[in-house]
């Protein structure tokens, strides 16, 4: 294998591993999200429970904007996941493993060999 041949495999390799670690980074800001969502349900139970005059009703409207928002942000991060493996998985791994198949063998196609 020449220099270019494992130059190749290893741009492979890295774009690969930096990937991976943006979806591991999407799925800790998921569940950040969902902590949040958690913490909050909390803290409006606990407000309702309290009740008595300090209650507004005025709470049970505007209550579902902030779990609005959490989920769009969880379908974002749903949105970017999917589409990280996409490429890894239609582009990324295709290429990767036609470029060491070719390697092995011997009968490369691509412009340096």
């Amino acid at each position: 294998m020449n220099p270019a041949e494992a130059a190749l495999i290893s741009i492979h390799t890295t774009e690969y591993s930096s990937l991976r670690t943006e979806i591991n980074a999407f799925h800790a800001t998921e569940g950040q999200i969902m902590n949040f969502s958690i913490a909050l349900l909390g803290a409006l139970i606990a407000f309702a429970a309290k009740g008595g005059a300090v209650f507004n009703p005025l709470v049970l409207i505007f209550a579902p904007l902030p779990f609005f928002l959490l989920g769009t942000f969880f379908g974002y991060t749903q949105i970017r996941i999917i589409q990280v493996a996409s490429y890894l998985n239609k582009d990324l791994r295709p290429s990767s493993v036609c470029c060491v198949g070719c390697f092995l063998s011997g009968q490369c196609h691509y412009p340096f060999s």
